[in-house]
């Protein structure tokens, strides 16, 4: 049986319960009229429905303090079932100038844009289906920071290797987009086991599957920018797509970053320094900036999304605690991608 939290709120107030309870970390959140008979809550109220990503009911209580609770268990048919009706309306997603998102289980586009770059994308039972506002602004920084403008705002040729580190990779989404952007080498981790399957299958179906490295864990898996010589071609052995944390063999991550473990962003031969995409939630992206500003060194960059607008001050303010700023804003549908550099001394 999949147990979940039922918890009525506010109308204007889903936005930020929805935040707390993905930042505890849940797989899915389910919206439903409050006052229906599912729920019978007042009038003007939401019920939100949400599906622990460890099956620890209690733990997600935390986040939801005087409002109406109540749990649900529903079969494992039942739960595989909501898992995959999302699927029957899925559509190719457009994100940035050139990347078209594309649901693997349709069939191929019969024409496309010379310049697009189609990416066939299943995330399975990991999140990330490419339709979220916050996974548009995400693969479109990428694509501002991997790929030059060209001729009247017309993407042009990459602009050469530079590293990328995906943290809390999900689906694999932003982690292919970014090989096939050019970026080497291309490191993704994340602590849910589904999302290292379906990391490793999106990076295969789309011919990146020897330029990534995938590691279940989180920013302790990566070195820092200064650490090690890397392989500027970015290729690994031929599981590509594997990192195990507890073998300190070459070719895999050691859990302490020591030098010359794959995942290394150091010098590429590229005068940037790595890029860190974090699209997760704003108390995750708060909790990680000093891992993430490690990872990026001086000379890099951090792409933080995952955060609601209400939210951009909050993360704004443990940026400037870690000696970074943030150089853009960019919206889409109440969502903000912060894009950050290291404030100049002075």
């Amino acid at each position: 049986m999949i147990r979940q939290l039922a918890v009525v709120v506010p109308a204007e107030e889903v936005e930020l319960v929805s935040d707390r309870l993905w930042g505890l970390g849940v797989l899915g959140i389910e919206e439903f009229d409050g006052t229906s008979n599912r729920t019978g809550g007042p009038s003007g109220t939401v019920c939100l429905v949400a599906t622990p990503d460890d099956g620890d009911v209690d733990r997600l209580l935390a986040a939801v303090p005087g409002y109406p609770v109540s749990v649900v268990e529903i079969d494992d048919a039942t739960w595989d079932g909501f898992l995959d009706a999302w699927r029957a309306a899925a559509e190719p997603v457009r994100a940035g100038s050139r990347v078209v998102l594309w649901p693997a289980w349709l069939a191929p586009p019969d024409s496309a844009e010379p310049a697009d770059l189609v990416v066939r994308l299943d995330p399975g039972r990991a999140f990330g289906s490419g339709s979220h506002p916050t996974t548009r602004l995400a693969v479109a920084a990428l694509e501002r920071h991997l790929v030059d403008a060209g001729i009247d705002d017309r993407p042009g040729p990459a602009l050469g290797p530079r590293p990328v580190v995906d943290v809390g990779c999900g689906s694999g989404v932003l982690t292919v987009v970014a090989a096939l952007l050019g970026a080497r080498p291309v490191t993704a981790v994340d602590t849910d086991p589904a999302a290292i399957e379906a990391t490793q299958e999106n990076a295969a179906a789309n011919g990146v599957g020897e330029l990534v490295e995938i590691g279940h864990g989180s920013t302790e898996l990566v070195p820092s920018a200064s650490t090690g010589p890397i392989d500027s071609t970015g290729s690994t052995d031929s599981t590509a797509g594997s990192i195990d944390s507890t073998d300190s063999t070459a070719g895999s991550i050691d859990s302490t970053g020591s030098t010359g473990s794959i995942g290394s962003t150091g010098s590429t031969g590229s005068s940037a320094g790595p890029i860190v995409v974090a699209n997760l939630t704003a108390g995750l992206v708060c909790e990680l900036v000093p891992e993430l500003a490690r990872i990026a060194g001086t000379d890099g960059r951090l792409l933080l999304t995952g955060i609601l607008d209400e939210r951009a001050g909050d993360v704004a303010t443990a940026l400037e605690r870690h000696g970074w700023q943030v150089a853009e804003e960019h919206h889409d549908d109440g969502w903000v991608l912060l894009d950050a550099v290291v404030r100049p001394a002075g």
